[in-house]
């Protein structure tokens, strides 16, 4: 229709129809709720003092946990592993002979570096592979270079190793040196022979005269060898063989029931090197009687 105009009011927000309420809830303390009539107009619902402190106070709970959880997980606690710490590169070796006779002394070479520079000052310690498991003989530290060596008595064949350790914690083994140790029975013979004629005393153990175990144990001494000064007690060392394996340089002992009276050393051919008794000076003889055992000691 002319001269009526029409205007459309925009309001922010959409108001209820005349002839409807909107139900407003407020929580109580005991839990029951409110509702009362806003005539078409919305009305905010009015909290009391008692519903904004129950409200702060699960505010500040959620964000206390929400604190707990970000240090938890900037802590590595949940779900981000803490990162490794990182390994130190070593490598060690040890060298030297691979042969020797038995009793004799061998030098063993070792040399290892960290981080691929030298293991200067570094501690290496030198084992022996035992019949109960590997065996320090001593520690040491390297030199500038990295490099150390150690001066040993090779008993018998053996394997060998260095550890290397990092301020005191050990980074790496060495591969195992094998050193084969050869019979020097023949050797022991000699240093034998070389006692002829020197004279029985009882408890004597050289280097002027002698008895029997103590004619024995000064030989084997000069190939490494430690022995008591006692037949019986001497039976327990080195390794025992049969009579008919014998070989020129092993031990014999004259007795049984782990009681000896006599010691000789096996010469071959079924003689002996000993101190026989008073009057008898030392000197190579036959074997008298079958009742011995055999050890081998080189």
């Amino acid at each position: 229709m002319e001269g009526l105009s029409l205007h459309t009011v925009h309001s922010p927000r959409c108001a209820l129809p005349a002839n409807q309420y909107e139900r407003t809830e407020t929580t109580s303390q005991n839990g029951s709720y409110a509702s009362k009539n806003t005539g078409g107009a919305r009305h905010r619902a009015t909290s009391t003092p008692k519903h904004r402190a129950v409200t702060r106070r699960a505010t500040l709970r959620t964000t206390a946990l929400a604190g707990v959880l970000a240090g938890s997980l900037g802590a590595g606690l949940i779900g981000v592993a803490a990162p490794a710490a990182a390994a130190v590169p070593a490598a060690a070796k040890l060298s030297g002979a691979t042969s020797v006779t038995t009793g004799s002394k061998a030098t063993l070479h070792a040399i290892g570096s960290v981080n691929g520079k030298p293991a200067a000052y570094k501690s290496f310690s030198l084992q022996y592979q035992s019949s109960k498991g590997w065996r320090t003989v001593s520690t040491k530290k390297a030199r500038p270079s990295g490099q150390l060596e150690w001066r040993v008595t090779i008993g018998g064949t053996s394997n060998w190793r260095v550890v290397l350790y990092v301020n005191g914690t050990q980074k790496t083994l060495s591969p195992n040196h094998h050193i084969r140790a050869k019979s020097n029975g023949s050797a022991v013979v000699r240093a034998a022979s070389r006692q002829a004629g020197k004279p029985y005393r009882f408890g004597a153990a050289g280097p002027n005269s002698f008895d029997c175990s103590g004619l024995t144990q000064y030989v084997y001494r000069q190939f490494g060898k430690s022995l008591p000064h006692s037949a019986t007690q001497q039976a327990r060392y080195g390794r025992g063989v049969s009579k008919s394996a014998k070989q020129p340089g092993d031990l014999i002992l004259f007795g049984g029931g782990g009681r000896y009276s006599h010691a000789g050393i096996y010469a071959g051919g079924n003689y002996m090197w000993d101190a026989s008794t008073a009057g008898q000076p030392v000197a190579k003889r036959k074997i008298w009687s079958n009742r011995y055992v055999v050890r081998r000691l080189v």
